[in-house]
């Protein structure tokens, strides 16, 4: 009697074990599931704004020179038809970290004051976000 009894509550432990691993196994499968769905909306909302911003048709444009001392930029007044406003010069550095943005809205000579190698270029704001509408230019700044 006793054996059986022992018998019926090794097949209970061994049921509730086996509820247990089955439990959390569906529950890491609903977590996963929720995690691809998340992943996949972001990705969806992702492409949809590039394919937005791709489709803006904008034909403003600024041409950039590099003066004769490496150092110096030059720009042109805007080309084009569309619209912009809030031309600004953009900074980076040699990491491709966005270093200074400044208006360039009546300044078409800027020379950035820090030593090294820099990229330059114009944005301008059109449609609710800014858009590069020149030519990168890469400077390179001496010592004083």
């Amino acid at each position: 009697m006793q054996e059986k009894m022992q018998h019926s509550t090794q097949q209970a432990n061994d049921k509730k074990w086996t509820l247990l691993v089955i439990g959390i196994a569906v529950g890491i499968l609903v977590t996963l599931c929720s995690i691809a769905g998340i992943a996949g909306t972001l990705f969806f909302i992702k492409n949809s704004e590039i394919r937005e911003t791709e489709s803006v048709e904008l034909d403003a444009k600024v041409i950039l020179t590099v003066d004769k001392d490496g150092c110096g930029v030059e720009r042109s007044e805007v080309l084009g038809s569309t619209p912009v406003s809030s031309l600004t010069w953009v900074i980076v550095d040699g990491a491709g970290y966005s270093i200074l943005e400044r208006n360039a809205e009546e300044e078409y000579k800027y020379r950035y004051y820090q030593p090294g190698q820099y990229t330059v270029y114009i944005n301008a704001w059109y449609d609710g976000r800014y858009h590069q509408i020149s030519n990168e230019v890469t400077i390179t700044c001496s010592p004083k």
